[in-house]
């Protein structure tokens, strides 16, 4: 039986949605509904993996039957998490990333699964924000999100980390797929930050964020990115003018993944490239 491989992370895997209502469960149906036929979707998604662990997730489970990969990137951490790079700035954005999940860690760890007060030390937090955090209704890791500075010139940068790094897993993937006849799609998941300047207002006020005044973060990544899976004759599904068009609120407005909304406009897109 065809199978087809949904590969990425947490917004693959469904965080923050019922199963019914993530992506691949939702292709699914529509897919079954437009033509009254099933089909095979492989859920390979994994909170918390990077690009090179989408080439490990391929490796393991690729096989004859597989006709089709999706490999969904999600243009934020697995663009400055996953490539090798010698820019200082980025060694100091990882170690402070990496810190500061070795503290979320320790806190969960000694304060029996809820965060210090010394981890808050560092946000200036209203209760009704602390007490979500705390409850863990939202993850307290966003919060460092506010260490990287002004996020217009963070994803100018994110074009330079790419143009540098040696992209040897996304490589593996296109040569895996290529000799097991498999066709392969890269999916661009944006940050909700590209897509409505509504998105910055809160984690602005609240969090410390830092945007340019009155602009929407760029899509420069993107850009670069598509021309870069053109060269190799890989075909991109770039989702952001599909969700900047949209006239919902397709993610949610603390935690940064998809909402209901935003899987299903993802899962109506991806039902264009099944057959």
């Amino acid at each position: 039986k065809d199978e087809i491989f949904f590969i990425g992370d947490s917004f693959v895997f469904g965080s923050a949605v019922d199963e019914p209502f993530t992506i691949d469960k939702l292709v699914e149906k529509n897919y079954f509904n437009i033509t009254k036929k099933n089909i095979n979707i492989l859920n390979l998604g994994i909170p918390g993996a990077d690009i090179s662990d989408y080439s490990k997730v391929l490796k393991k489970y690729i096989n004859p039957n597989t006709k089709k990969i999706f490999v969904f990137i999600y243009v934020d951490n697995d663009i400055f998490l996953n490539f090798d790079n010698n820019s200082f700035k980025l060694k100091i954005i990882k170690f402070l990333d990496n810190l500061n999940f070795l503290n979320l860690i320790s806190n969960l760890l000694i304060k029996d699964k809820v965060l210090s007060e010394g981890f808050y030390k560092n946000y200036s937090l209203n209760k009704k924000y602390k007490k979500i955090f705390k409850s863990k209704l939202a993850n307290p890791h966003l919060l460092s999100l506010k260490f990287r500075g002004n996020f217009s010139q963070y994803y100018d940068e994110m074009v330079t980390w790419f143009k540098e790094s040696k992209k040897k897993n996304i490589n593996e993937i296109i040569n895996i797929s290529k000799q097991n006849n498999s066709i392969l799609y890269f999916v661009l998941i944006p940050s909700k930050f590209q897509v409505k300047k509504k998105y910055q207002e809160l984690p602005a006020r609240e969090f410390g964020y830092i945007f340019n005044k009155g602009e929407i973060v760029n899509n420069n990544i993107q850009k670069y990115i598509i021309e870069w899976f053109n060269k190799k004759n890989v075909e991109v599904i770039d989702l952001l003018p599909l969700l900047k068009t949209s006239n919902k609120f397709n993610y949610y407005f603390i935690d940064d993944h998809f909402n209901k909304y935003g899987n299903t406009l993802t899962s109506k897109e991806l039902i264009n490239y099944i057959d």
